[in-house]
């Protein structure tokens, strides 16, 4: 379906490619392109373009027949919904009040038996969330929030979005919590313990955070930061905050324990390499740590010893595997 009415040149590109894919049932290949074209949008700061792209993929859902249609104008709540997971939600907020803005002149005129058009309707509602949760309206966000679960039977969890969304202005107050102590590393320290101590990770990352914008070179944030990335299994973000921890003292005593934490993010990810420089690291700063890690007697270490004889086998790694099998199994 060719897009012909559409008003940017760069909206009429990439809706042509998104709308061919989703009428022959393409989906994925559909939902890619979507997010590759918000990425190339963002990269050039263009949020009046990527708005008007939502706003004409809305119109023209309504437009496909059938399933394509009706998945198609899914997928955007989807996508919306997922904006709101942004740390930096301004761009994205800017965008969904262009959709918004252009969507709502025209909700009146949608068909009303439409399924397309009634996702399209909760699509309005989820860009509004988006704007709410960047002007820090909890409460707004927390209403439509709860609209549009209730009338979706939860299927989209909008609810638990707003849920996770830091306090208004929380960075401020943070910032303000450690500039005004008389010690901040002991205020940080207190602060974080605690919030670990309640398995709040989520604000363990965020003292961690705003504490390192202050403080880039302080351990003791990057590897809370790190751990608790670890703790709420969000593994693509571990690997890169421990590489960030290990990197202001390789030679410290205990960044073990950080080359190990590592190793368990990229085994989740299956990332070989990744687990294979961990180890290693291990083996060369603390090899009795390692080899308690490695027993055969632990469903670990059984684990990694099938790991090591498989990776024995790839020529990148062939010579650290065999010689981690012989020094803590003795293969």
């Amino acid at each position: 379906m060719p897009v012909r009415d559409a008003k940017h040149p760069i909206v009429i590109g990439y809706a042509d490619a998104i709308l061919q894919n989703a009428a022959v049932e393409n989906f994925q290949a559909a939902e890619g392109l979507l997010g590759a074209a918000w990425e190339d949008l963002r990269k050039a700061k263009s949020p009046e373009i990527a708005g008007n792209l939502l706003l004409t993929l809305a119109l023209y859902s309504i437009k496909l027949p059938g399933r394509p249609g009706d998945i198609l104008s899914v997928g955007l709540i989807e996508f919306v919904r997922d904006l709101g997971k942004s740390k930096d939600i301004r761009f994205e907020a800017a965008a969904c009040k262009i959709f918004a803005d252009g969507i709502e002149d025209q909700i009146s005129t949608l068909p009303l038996s439409s399924f397309a058009a009634s996702s399209v309707k909760l699509t309005f509602l989820a860009a509004q969330i988006v704007i709410a949760l960047a002007n820090d309206d909890l409460e707004k966000a927390a209403d439509m929030a709860r609209f549009i679960d209730e009338s979706s039977n939860a299927r989209f969890k909008f609810w638990a979005l707003v849920q996770q969304a830091p306090p208004p202005h929380a960075e401020d107050e943070l910032k303000a919590l450690f500039t005004n102590a008389p010690d901040p590393l002991e205020c940080y320290k207190e602060a974080s313990a605690q919030a670990f101590m309640k398995k709040d990770f989520e604000r363990t990352c965020r003292l961690s955070d705003v504490f390192l914008r202050l403080h880039p070179t302080s351990l003791g944030a990057a590897t809370n930061k790190a751990l608790a990335l670890l703790m709420q299994k969000k593994y693509e973000l571990a690997l890169p905050a421990y590489d960030y921890a290990i990197a202001l003292a390789p030679q410290d005593p205990f960044i073990w324990n950080s080359w190990m934490q590592r190793a368990e993010a990229a085994w989740v990810l299956g990332k070989r390499g990744r687990i294979m420089e961990s180890l290693m690291a291990v083996h060369k700063i603390n090899p009795q740590e390692l080899r308690r890690l490695l027993t055969r007697d632990t469903p670990q270490g059984a684990a990694f010893n099938g790991f090591l004889q498989d990776t024995a086998k790839d020529p990148a790694h062939k010579q650290d595997a065999q010689m981690l099998l012989s020094t803590y199994y003795g293969a």
